[in-house]
């Protein structure tokens, strides 16, 4: 049976996670090869020549820009979705994810555990806003992370 295909938008500002979010996702995929990413990489150092060496190569659509010429998240967020082309499902994330095993088949499902967490470094908590964002669900439109723990290990404020 052919499963649908996933497209995941990821805008990164000079983010060190970013190969980290995609190799992640690619080994945590059950069926990896119904991926398409559209990255949009704002960074002086670009991770193009790293993409290119991928077996996954053909499955993202990459954008390099100079982080001195973005004009913000909701602008590169816009970029990487403008590189969709009709996959059946939409996803967005932020450029250090931690993907959960089996997260494709999860988002297939409807399922809202597709992430892992972030990293401690990049700890987030989401506001009333955002929280109402992630009860989204794929057969409402564009499916939002899932419930993220606010970090990978206990510690003073997690």
């Amino acid at each position: 049976m052919e499963k649908a295909s996933i497209f995941v938008s990821i805008a990164a500002f000079c983010d060190p996670f970013l190969r980290f979010t995609i190799e992640s996702l690619f080994k945590q995929a059950s069926v990896p090869e119904t991926l398409v990413l559209g990255v949009v990489d704002q960074s002086a150092e670009p991770i193009g020549p790293w993409l290119a060496a991928q077996p996954f190569a053909d499955q993202v659509r990459y954008l390099h820009i100079d982080p001195l010429h973005s004009r913000g998240v909701c602008w590169a967020r816009h970029l990487a979705q403008t590189l969709y082309d009709d996959e059946a499902y939409f996803l967005q994330v932020d450029s250090h994810t931690w993907f959960a095993a089996r997260c494709d088949d999860a988002l297939r499902a409807g399922d809202r555990k597709i992430a892992g967490g972030f990293h401690r470094a990049q700890r987030h908590r989401l506001s009333e806003p955002a929280h109402r964002l992630a009860q989204v669900r794929p057969g409402q439109g564009v499916a939002v992370m899932s419930e993220l723990r606010p970090c990978l290990s206990p510690g003073p404020g997690c």
